[in-house]
């Protein structure tokens, strides 16, 4: 299927991140979509690389 522009389909992405989601060795969760019009074409979800020090980091880790 071929979209053009104009067509009013859009393509959104959204992230999320839990903070110490693993109690073992405190790493977060990243967890990521991508929406093209009402359908979700693409998804993952995993284990950050680092330890996030707080929430807020966690999410910033999630989005780059």
């Amino acid at each position: 299927m071929v979209y053009r522009r104009g067509d009013g389909v859009r393509l959104a992405g959204y992230t999320d991140a839990d903070w110490v989601g693993c109690a073992s060795d405190r790493k977060s969760t990243s967890r990521c979509c991508f929406r093209l019009g009402s359908a979700v074409v693409s998804w993952f979800s995993g284990k950050q690389k680092s330890v996030a020090l707080s929430s807020s980091e966690a999410e910033y880790m999630a989005t780059s």
